[in-house]
């Protein structure tokens, strides 16, 4: 049997060309992505340099808003609270005003209403013959008697 490896090496060298070629270009690859990773951690040191500062003074801000909204929150519940208590001793003092001097407030109410309709009625001028003669005529001419006074 004849055996012709010519062709078998030129095969053998076509592929070991592409493997070295192939791991020249990964090496290049892993080159270009280390200096671009130098890069970026270069910008990012420089970002966080020039933000550290406002970060620092935006978290205590943050810090002195939250303890005043906890100042906020507990005065709130103070007021509340006091609401609530002088509501209800509001409320107890006027249902113990209105228990025991119940009688005495609508007996005060009623003399007055009295004194009210009496001075109401002093004003008023007593009829002379002209109103007597006027509702005479009213009578006379149809009037129902028992509307007139």
């Amino acid at each position: 049997m004849v055996t012709d490896l010519g062709t078998t090496n030129v095969w053998l060298a076509v592929m070991a060309f592409a493997a070295v070629l192939q791991s020249a270009m990964m090496f290049v690859v892993a080159l270009v992505a280390l200096r671009l990773l130098r890069r970026m951690e270069d910008a990012l040191a420089r970002v966080e340099y020039t933000i550290g500062p406002v970060a620092s003074r935006v978290s205590a801000v943050l810090d002195d808003i939250h303890g005043l909204s906890e100042v906020g929150r507990r005065a709130d519940q103070s007021v509340r609270a006091t609401v609530n208590q002088i509501s209800s001793r509001m409320h107890r003092t006027s249902g113990f005003v209105l228990g025991r001097f119940h009688p005495v407030l609508w007996t005060v109410r009623a003399a007055n209403a009295t004194l009210s309709a009496v001075r109401a009625r002093r004003g008023r001028a007593a009829p002379n013959n002209d109103d007597r003669r006027a509702i005479e005529n009213f009578v006379a001419e149809g009037a129902p008697a028992q509307t007139v006074q």
